[in-house]
């Protein structure tokens, strides 16, 4: 996460963490795009040592589709580098959650 999201989700409750991490999977879901139900997380963080301002990593896993339905899990984690990468001008870097990723 940015450093500016890091202090924002380092001052959120525990329900405000809860629906952080929900209205992130919809939007990663929608950017993606993938079924919500293929994105979860263990609500793990973890900092980052290698920044000079605080920045935290957040836990997300994207799950195979068993299916073969929904892109392979490869290609969507692609997807969302690239999204992140240019969040200026994707809807990553407009959503309430997602505009936080770095």
């Amino acid at each position: 996460m940015t450093s500016e999201g890091t202090e924002y989700f380092e001052h959120l409750n525990d329900i405000e963490c809860k629906d952080f991490y929900a209205k992130l999977k919809w939007e990663l879901a929608n950017a993606i795009p993938i079924s919500p139900e293929w994105i979860t997380s263990n609500e793990n963080t973890e900092t980052d040592p290698l920044t000079i301002l605080k920045q935290i990593f957040l836990s997300i896993n994207i799950k195979k589709d068993k299916t073969k339905q929904e892109r392979s899990v490869n290609l969507a984690i692609k997807d969302l580098q690239k999204l992140i990468e240019h969040k200026a001008i994707t809807v990553i870097g407009s959503d309430e959650s997602s505009r936080y990723l770095d």
